[in-house]
């Protein structure tokens, strides 16, 4: 998901993903906060738009809504063959690129009024305390190998950490849980250390961290 510089005719901005081989969605969102969606394929010079809708949800929701749609006009007006896995690996795939982006386009390395002052991408998160020093050790690991550690006091509260598409702080998520325990799950994100001391997760979706609590709890 590539987010364009230039405002649009609409008054926001516009993202646009590619569907292999000819094929792209344009999401253009409007100064109102929706979205009108074009879906194009790329003829001679020049793309023709095949298709559009609008959506008022957000631009992950437009994302599902839009490959729901599309997966039904490959298979009732075109000689594309588009199997439902394929769709589903597809979008999963964006969800994930739109996500991350979320992070590396926020505007002068800042998350509200607060500076970033570090950010690392990781998909694994583990959580352990340090007998010797009495202090939470606290790693995230990229795909590479690398690593980035947060050393905290034993006061240190992990359900502090605010995921961020919902700016509720974990143990705001799992309020109405049966349970306590906190189980940190392999996504892909975006650790971000803010200059008031919070720490904030960019692309982990809040109801699936959840969903994934529940399904840990019940299967431990």
């Amino acid at each position: 998901m590539e987010k364009r510089v230039e405002l649009n005719k609409y008054g926001g901005y516009t993202w646009e993903t590619k569907i292999p081989p000819y094929f792209r969605f344009l999401f253009h969102e409007t100064n109102e906060k929706n979205f009108v969606v074009d879906f194009q394929e790329f003829k001679w010079i020049h793309f023709k738009t095949l298709w559009s809708m609008s959506s008022s949800s957000d631009l992950e929701s437009t994302l599902k809504k839009a490959f729901d749609k599309l997966y039904d006009y490959f298979v009732y007006h075109s000689d594309i063959v588009w199997t439902e896995s394929q769709k589903n690996n597809m979008l999963e795939n964006k969800i994930k690129e739109l996500r991350l982006n979320d992070y590396k386009n926020t505007s002068n390395n800042k998350i509200g009024d607060f500076v970033i002052l570090h950010s690392f991408e990781f998909n694994k998160m583990d959580w352990d305390f340090d007998i010797e020093t009495n202090l939470q050790i606290i790693t995230f690991i990229n795909s590479a190998g690398e690593s980035y550690i947060i050393k905290k006091d034993l006061n240190f509260d992990v359900g502090s950490i605010i995921i961020y598409d919902t700016n509720k702080t974990i143990n705001e998520l799992i309020k109405g849980l049966n349970h306590t325990n906190i189980y940190l799950p392999s996504f892909d994100g975006v650790l971000c250390q803010i200059s008031n001391g919070d720490l904030i997760i960019k692309g982990w979706n809040s109801d699936v961290f959840v969903e994934y609590q529940i399904f840990k709890e019940k299967n431990k």
